[in-house]
Order: C-alpha cells, then sequence, then structure tokens
C-alpha cells in the first residue's frame, strides 16, 4: 500500500448506482491504465478477447 502522509477523514458511506449501455460499459474500461497499458504492449485491445462473454454476461443482467 503506498503511504498517504495526512491523516484519514471518517466520512459517511458513499455509493454510486448508474445505468450505462453496453458500449459505456466498454468505454469506461477501456480507460483503465491496465487496459491501455494491454493495448499498448500488445498492439490490440484485450477487450475484443473477452467482448463475447462480457456481452452475453450483460444480455443476462439486463433481463433480470
Amino acid at each position: 500500500m503506498m503511504p498517504f502522509p495526512f491523516d484519514e477523514i471518517v466520512t459517511q458511506s458513499f455509493e454510486n448506482h448508474l445505468t450505462w449501455t453496453f458500449e459505456e460499459l466498454l468505454g469506461y474500461l477501456e480507460t483503465w491504465p491496465a487496459t491501455q497499458h494491454y493495448i499498448l504492449k500488445n498492439n490490440n485491445n484485450c477487450l475484443e478477447l473477452i467482448y463475447d462473454m462480457l456481452k452475453a454476461f450483460w444480455q443476462r443482467m439486463i433481463k433480470k
């Protein structure tokens, strides 16, 4: 864990609930540094490797 040189401030809990389209989810995942690192290192988008699995899971979750 990276040291944080300040006193922790106790706050109330926080939750954020969003409603995204599948395309918005993919766009968000593409902003992750790990995704960008993979793309730069391998010259392709790792999300394409799991696209079908993500899409199938997304569609199952939408039906609930």
